[in-house]
């Protein structure tokens, strides 16, 4: 078998595709690639003596053990041996490898790790990296000539290397959000300022926490508040706020629901609006009772919240009500009763965009969206159903 072919079988045994995942099986066929050649495993086993987990099959989080690392397989000084085999023996031909290669070369370099901390040197391994297009290595330049970290600090030369890569790396735009903000190598400009920085809060990307609550601080050191604040601020004077404007706030803190403050607020917000009357708030506020979501679990205050959307004939709300007589969860089991919350739930869809039949056939279509819509509650009617003693055919007389 050939090295490509090996760094493929390897691909399948660590992403469990064909077969079940193997990941120290992954792992020999990958030495065996490279020992035949192949750069790319090359790269792989580098990537994997770094970080203590194959990187470069475990591409996200939909594969199992994506993330997850063995730290005896980390091994620094082996990782940067190979990294520094790649630069000096692969060919120009593989560019994605070598850009990868010398991007972590200089990342190392600039950490001390597997070697001694040197700026130069890390300079110099990312602009090979930036010079075969790695966006990644062109911000980490950029950050070098911003600070003067092994090179001559210039600012120009930073800002043109951020200006590369903005909607590209989310650092780049905090970067020039701040000098724009301070002034420093730019002329003040705050709309710019704001520009790059709300590329930053609006990313939903993990791992990028601080650089958004960086963002965030630097928003509202030139501006009244910041989202959050701004949210404080509503829940303090709410009597002066509509609905509309409530769900106005609650959109700009969706973004960050990562931070706990944010949770905290965003459920207060929808609180809020359930206590102005909104049923689609009320139904929410009840659901995250219900399910200990963003506040501690209280089947009382669910159905009560519940109870008062369903009473303004909120669909979700009267399907959940037949759920909870369903399963017994507060009120009583009763399937009778469960029955006709869940029928009073049903919808029919819009005629208007589908209608009911053509001709004198029933539209298929209107069919699909009408499961669709009513999916939760035809399920709790098929179980009922199926929970309800059957009739034998020799009792027909009992009616």
């Amino acid at each position: 078998m050939d090295s490509i072919a090996l760094y493929q079988l390897a691909g399948c045994y660590a992403r469990g595709q064909g077969t079940e995942q193997d990941l120290q099986k992954s792992l020999q066929l990958l030495e065996q690639s490279s020992e035949q050649g192949c750069w790319a495993a090359t790269l792989g086993l580098a990537a994997n003596y770094r970080f203590g987990w194959l990187t470069c099959f475990l591409v996200n989080s939909v594969y199992p053990n994506y993330g997850v690392v063995s730290e005896h397989v980390i091994h620094s000084a082996r990782a940067f041996y190979l990294y520094h085999r790649i630069s000096s023996q692969a060919p120009e031909t593989e560019k994605a490898v070598l850009a990868n290669a010398y991007y972590h070369l200089g990342w190392m370099y600039q950490d001390g790790i597997g070697t001694k901390r040197d700026y130069e040197q890390c300079v110099y391994w990312y602009q090979k990296s930036a010079d075969l297009g790695n966006p990644v290595a062109i911000n980490n330049l950029a950050d070098k000539y911003e600070q003067g970290l092994g090179v001559p600090l210039d600012l120009d030369m930073a800002i043109g290397l951020y200006q590369q890569v903005v909607g590209q790396v989310i650092a780049a735009d905090l970067s020039l959000g701040r000098m724009y903000l301070e002034g420093r190598g730019v002329e003040q400009d705050f709309e710019l300022a704001r520009k790059h920085l709300n590329v930053v809060l609006d990313a939903r990307i993990s791992g990028i926490d601080e650089m958004q609550a960086e963002a965030m601080q630097l928003i509202a050191s030139f501006t009244e508040e910041s989202p959050l604040q701004q949210a404080q601020h509503v829940l303090k004077n709410a009597r002066d706020y509509s609905i509309d404007q409530i769900n106005e706030q609650i959109r700009k803190i969706d973004s960050f629901l990562h931070m706990d403050e944010a949770k905290q607020l965003f459920f207060k917000l929808f609180l809020l609006n359930a206590q102005k009357g909104e049923a689609s708030s009320q139904y929410q506020v009840g659901y995250w009772y219900l399910n200990g979501l963003y506040t501690e679990k209280s089947l009382e205050e669910a159905v009560y919240w519940i109870q008062k959307a369903a009473d303004q004939k909120d669909q979700h709300a009267e399907c959940k009500i037949g759920y909870l007589y369903e399963k017994g969860l507060y009120f009583n089991a009763d399937l009778d009763v469960a029955q006709k919350w869940y029928e009073r739930s049903l919808r029919k869809p819009c005629t208007s965009y589908t209608p009911e039949y053509i001709g004198e056939q029933l539209n298929p279509e209107y069919l699909k969206m009408y499961d669709r819509i009513n999916n939760e509650a035809l399920k709790g009617l098929v179980r009922i159903e199926e929970k309800r003693p059957k009739r034998s055919k020799w009792q027909f007389w009992k009616k």
